[in-house]
């Protein structure tokens, strides 16, 4: 039941782990027939046993996670929705509306599994570590630690137990394989999980000096990868950055309010002087890609959509009638900006957000 409860959460949160409520199926309706086989059970009590075991399951897993695919279901006529997917027809595909968009350029033109081993080896030369990384992300540690782990484990079980091989690696090579964009951390967080099972069970067991120096030695690999991680990751702005020192590095991990520092919270320190429920208006097609920072930690603020306009005193008036107390506008509405700039009446600007091509300006009304 635990199992399926996860499964349920897995396939709620991306579409793609439905593949592991599939394989975790059969794994559970070929693991019933072989213990059948094994205890002399007749066909009978053997297949009551396996739907049994796969009810205890998929029953879970449907209520966790089917709620969202049935809301699609009866809303949009898809369960996949926004997405085309099988018989099932939707805005476009999943690689042309998310993956072909994120893609870097760097990766175009490879196959898959050179995509993905691109995107791991950039974490041997990090750059900067953002909200969404797209290319690397699993971190060095990954590429240095646990995948060779998995693999040392991989060997010696191939040689000894290559069913315990198996019942590791092709679950997560399918999963894997599924994946819309198997380069992108955000949707292959398992990977890791599964590499560093893999590594423990390679580690050293008896005590002694070789025990010791494979731990120390993960230790230090452990701290200079969380560094490096961190130290990439605070910035001010996407085009410029400086690297953490390690002093700043350990500062920052021990600031309770270290969110802060970090891209895109840092752009709205400014909305945290606001009393819990104020209302933060945006524009019609400016609408941030990340706006849990609007929010808020503890989602103290609302958020509402208003229609694009040049005029001051329309966006003002159209706040007013909204309960909204402050607007987030993109620099790209320079016409809007510059005359809130210029008069300061009725709205007026309280904050901006970095220097990118995404910048943002905070206005209140007056």
């Amino acid at each position: 039941m635990l199992a399926g409860l996860a499964l349920g959460l897995a396939a709620g949160s991306r579409p793609a782990n439905l593949a592991a409520v599939v394989l975790f199926v059969v794994a559970v309706v070929a693991g019933t027939i072989l213990a059948g086989r094994q205890g002399g059970d007749g066909l009978g009590r053997t297949l009551a046993d396996a739907g049994r075991n796969v009810a205890v399951v998929t029953v879970p897993a449907l209520l966790i996670g089917g709620y969202w695919y049935l809301r699609n279901w009866v809303e949009h006529a898809n369960p996949f929705a926004p997405y085309s997917f099988g018989p099932f027809s939707g805005d476009g595909t999943v690689d042309a509306l998310l993956v072909s968009p994120n893609r870097p350029e760097s990766l175009d033109g490879l196959g898959r599994v050179a995509q993905t081993l691109t995107s791991w080896a950039s974490d041997l030369s990090p750059d900067v570590y953002g909200v969404d990384q797209r290319l690397g992300g699993l971190g060095p540690v990954f590429l240095l630690a646990l995948l060779p782990g998995l693999l040392v484990f991989l060997s010696r079980s191939w040689r000894s137990n290559r069913t315990a091989a198996l019942a590791v690696v092709a679950p997560a090579a399918v999963i894997l394989a599924v994946q819309p964009a198997p380069w992108w951390s955000r949707g292959t967080l398992f990977v890791p999980g599964i590499a560093a099972a893999g590594l423990a069970a390679v580690l050293p067991r008896d005590p002694g000096t070789t025990r010791r120096l494979v731990l120390g030695g993960l230790g230090v690999l452990l701290c200079w990868g969380l560094w490096v991680t961190t130290a990439t990751s605070i910035y001010s702005d996407v085009a410029t950055h400086e690297r953490l020192s390690v002093g700043q590095t350990w500062d920052l991990l021990g600031d309770g309010d270290r969110a802060h520092a970090v891209l895109p919270y840092n752009g709205y320190v400014v909305l945290d002087r606001y009393p819990s429920g104020t209302r933060v208006a945006l524009l019609e097609g400016q609408v941030p890609s990340h706006r849990s920072p609007l929010y808020g930690r503890d989602l103290q603020r609302d958020l509402v959509i208003l229609p694009a306009t040049d005029d001051p005193a329309e966006l003002a008036a159209a706040m007013e009638v909204a309960g909204a107390d402050l607007a987030v506008i993109s620099i790209s509405k320079e016409p809007l900006v510059a005359a809130i700039r210029a008069t300061g009446d009725p709205l007026r600007i309280v904050g901006e957000r970095g220097t990118s091509p995404a910048r943002t300006v905070l206005v209140e009304r007056v």
